[in-house]
């Protein structure tokens, strides 16, 4: 269980030979400030992003390799967001005509709710207006809609469809 104040510190309870034990850990705004997003166009980072995919949405979520995997990440501009090295967010954008389309947004669960998704998109949405696109759309999986709401983000219909075993609506950013 972790508990998070004002983003600085969080209390996280970690099970040792079946014995809870109480960690405090200090997250210094320091740390926060070289989380480094950026586009990128290197297999080695590359390896990593799909690692943490791995990590997200196959085991955490299930979803099954062959549809996480889908052997279109070459044709899309992948994004990571990284902390003193580390791949600690992903995400990749289509762009098709003056359109782009976000997908396989994932960070990991260590550094959730602490500002590193908000980064991604932001550096997503940046790029996308430099390449004059019109609008980003997403799948957003529904857990995780009021965080596309929040930036800027609109539900393009209420219908409620199914992915990969979870549930999404589909929700578009006018640029």
């Amino acid at each position: 269980m972790e508990l998070y104040l004002k983003g600085i510190v969080h209390l996280r309870w970690l099970k040792v030979k079946n014995r809870r034990i109480q960690k405090l850990i200090i997250v210094k705004k320091k740390e926060l400030s070289q989380l480094k997003v950026r586009e990128i166009n290197d297999d080695k980072v590359l390896k990593q992003a799909l690692k943490l995919r791995q990590e997200v949405f196959i085991k955490e979520q299930k979803v099954p390799s062959d549809l996480e995997f889908d052997g279109k990440d070459k044709e899309a501009a992948q994004f990571v967001a990284q902390l003193a090295g580390k791949v600690v967010g992903t995400c990749r954008l289509f762009v098709k005509d003056k359109a782009g389309k976000l997908e396989r947004m994932a960070v990991i669960k260590g550094s959730r709710r602490k500002g590193v998704g908000s980064a991604l998109l932001n550096e997503v949405v940046k790029v996308a207006k430099k390449r004059n696109l019109s609008q980003l759309t997403i799948h957003a999986q529904l857990q995780v809609k009021d965080f596309y709401l929040n930036h800027g983000f609109e539900v393009i219909s209420d219908q409620v469809f199914v992915e990969a075993g979870i549930k999404h609506v589909k929700m578009n950013m006018k640029l």
